[in-house]
């Protein structure tokens, strides 16, 4: 493998007319329901909890309402990787490749693609299987997620930032983030939206939670599957904070 120092792995997808789910470790990096075209990058570091083997898995499925795919839906994701201490950017190595450039010859209406690639990083984050499996908790759920949505509603940075610590702490030491001041960074971004005029979207009366494959992980989303921590202005720019919940010792717990 290449002798990068501090390296930052990235997912990259490519897609057109189709509709999919990218997972790392079993946790949720990206997910796409809006068919179209689109073509993008996202940092995974804080999905990666130590060096070896690390879990991928790509679940792909026709446009909403459709059993089929069409003539020219395809998808193509990689892994990639480049050395966070230079500013070579170009000099990336590449882990992984999936690719299908015409996904109607399979004539199936679910394709997944399970597999893995290799990651060198020097930290160790905590693992999934040291939070407790999710198990008759959804008014917990509701409760704790509603917690945060009220303190986002009424901007109370430093109780936010109690409650969302951990997540701040695990993705800071992935990213290589020493220095980071993330009590300051959501002071500055709580201040950013109320400039730009955004509302967060009332509470939803039905909102979903999702427990994934893993069952030590869960969301609380939105009817129409949007987060639930949405903002949105009269000029119609969003803003959404993602947040995933475990539990640990029956505890609530932010962890990304």
């Amino acid at each position: 493998m290449t002798n990068f120092k501090e390296p930052i792995y990235l997912v990259s997808f490519r897609s057109a007319l189709c509709n999919y789910e990218i997972f790392i470790n079993n946790f949720p990096a990206y997910n796409h329901f809006e068919g179209g075209s689109v073509s993008s990058q996202i940092p995974i570091n804080q999905l990666i909890f130590e060096s070896g083997k690390q879990e991928i898995k790509i679940r792909i499925i026709p446009l909403k309402g459709e059993s089929t795919f069409h003539k020219d839906s395809l998808i193509e994701v990689k892994v990639v990787s480049y050395d966070a201490t230079t500013t070579d950017y170009d000099n990336t190595t590449e882990s992984f490749n999936f690719i299908i450039d015409d996904l109607k010859t399979l004539k199936i209406p679910i394709i997944q693609k399970n597999d893995y690639f290799l990651a060198e990083v020097p930290y160790k984050l905590k693992k999934l299987n040291s939070y407790d499996e999710i198990k008759d908790k959804k008014v917990l759920i509701i409760s704790f997620y509603k917690e945060i949505y009220m303190l986002f509603k009424k901007q109370d940075v430093q109780e936010i930032f109690n409650l969302l610590k951990f997540r701040f702490d695990e993705i800071d030491k992935a990213t290589y983030s020493r220095k980071s001041d993330n009590l300051v960074g959501l002071t500055k971004l709580m201040a950013r939206l109320k400039e730009g005029e955004f509302e967060l979207k009332e509470f939803p009366s039905n909102p979903n939670i999702i427990i994934y494959e893993n069952k030590r992980i869960c969301n609380l989303v939105r009817e129409n599957k949007e987060p639930l921590l949405y903002f949105i202005n009269k000029k119609n720019n969003e803003f959404s904070f993602p947040l995933l919940l475990s539990f640990e010792n029956s505890k609530p717990i932010f962890i990304r």
